[in-house]
């Protein structure tokens, strides 16, 4: 599911940044969506192996308030 949000509200601000806003925050909240990627990737990887994965979700849970942050708040 957050997959699929990341997806659409990634597209919507490509189209924007087309549309002549700003570039910078919606590069910034496709950072943190591959990195939401990249650490859920991760994080299944380490568990299956028994690894630690708390680096990993502190990560992902930083990126995620990123992308909520940036896609409620600040591009309205």
């Amino acid at each position: 599911l957050v997959m699929i949000l990341i997806f659409i509200t990634g597209a919507y601000m490509v189209g924007q940044w087309y549309s002549g806003q700003s570039f910078g925050w919606p590069t910034l909240k496709g950072v943190f969506g591959i990195l939401i990627l990249g650490m859920m990737e991760m994080i299944l990887t380490k568990t299956k192996k028994q690894d630690s994965t708390v680096f990993y979700w502190i990560i992902l849970i930083i990126s995620l308030i990123g992308v909520f942050y940036i896609g409620y708040s600040v591009l309205d």
